[in-house]
């Protein structure tokens, strides 16, 4: 029964912690063995002078980014994703460079990332959209909404806003379908019963392609995942949800984004949302606007970031 002393008295954290820890030896011990002896191997034959890592400081890396350290190999790592805590391992990266996806997402990170060298990149999974899907303005159809959810440090809690959610989602009528899209990893267990039953008429996301299932929603309604930024950089009209901790991240609520930090806003936030579609493209630009500079999308980005990387040897 693995206790952090600094989580001893915080119930719901202890018991992820104690999770994390039971799957790492049950699931990753033995990988991590065999990848220490392997990165050895391989650096010692290829001998580069740098290696560049996506998901630092995931397992399955860290032996090859310590191994190319202890032959004074330089390294390097890409944000992955956008950071939506303020602790944990993933702002603990082992490598000397952390490259963040633009000058906003380096000063978030100069904040919160134990790092060595901090640098203003580009993000290397988002390029601007080009034609993107209209949002309709017809009232014949019912509004398609999609929840992005993602795995959830909080549980046990997560029925109760949820809950919530849908009752303030219902009493629009019967104008609202909605489908959920879940994070990969993401146990289903809690909200199969939540989405099933409800007065209004609920579907599962099965599309590979997150573009696909953002471009046939009128407006999303998102948590603490990246894929928030992908539905703004696709000009929906977005509400951030996070009741859970009621921390606004990246300061979302003073750029004009509808956010959702407490259980008492759930209701009348949704409400007004629905009620107020005349300003849905005036939320989605903004929306856009701070997508665009949170993911450094600018003319030539991959150039730029090669670049960056091959100047900072």
């Amino acid at each position: 029964n693995f206790v952090h002393p600094k989580y001893r008295n915080r119930k719901i954290i202890s018991t992820f912690l104690q999770g994390s820890v039971k799957r790492i030896i049950e699931e990753e011990f033995e990988p991590i063995i065999f990848d220490t002896f392997l990165a050895e191997k391989i650096l010692k034959i290829v001998r580069p002078k740098a290696i560049l890592t996506t998901t630092d400081p995931d397992t399955k890396v860290l032996p090859y980014i310590k191994t190319a350290k202890m032959m004074k190999i330089r390294t390097l790592t890409l944000q992955h994703g956008a950071s939506f805590a303020r602790i944990g391992p993933i702002f603990n990266p082992a490598s000397d460079y952390f490259i963040a996806w633009s000058e906003m997402a380096r000063l978030w990170a100069k904040k919160n990332v134990n790092g060595e060298k901090i640098i203003a990149g580009h993000s290397q999974f988002h390029t601007l959209k080009k034609n993107v899907k209209n949002i309709s303005k017809t009232k014949k159809h019912k509004l398609r909404i999609l929840f992005l959810s993602t795995v959830n440090n909080y549980e046990r809690e997560v029925p109760y806003f949820l809950l919530m959610l849908l009752k303030a989602l219902e009493k629009q009528g019967n104008k609202i379908t909605m489908t959920i899209r879940t994070h990969p990893s993401q146990s289903l267990e809690n909200l199969t019963g939540l989405f099933t039953n409800k007065k209004i008429k609920t579907m599962w996301d099965k599309s590979d392609n997150l573009d696909v299932a953002i471009a046939e929603a009128d407006a999303v309604i998102f948590e603490n995942t990246t894929a928030g930024f992908d539905a703004m950089l696709a000009q929906k009209p977005v509400i951030y949800f996070n009741p859970y901790d009621g921390d606004d991240y990246f300061s979302l609520q003073s750029r004009g984004i509808t956010t959702i930090l407490t259980d008492n806003e759930i209701e009348p936030k949704i409400s007004s949302f629905f009620e107020n579609r005349f300003k849905w493209n005036d939320f989605s630009k903004k929306g856009y606007k701070l997508a665009i500079e949170y993911l450094g999308l600018v003319k030539n980005k991959d150039e730029k970031l090669a670049r960056l990387i091959i100047n900072s040897f």
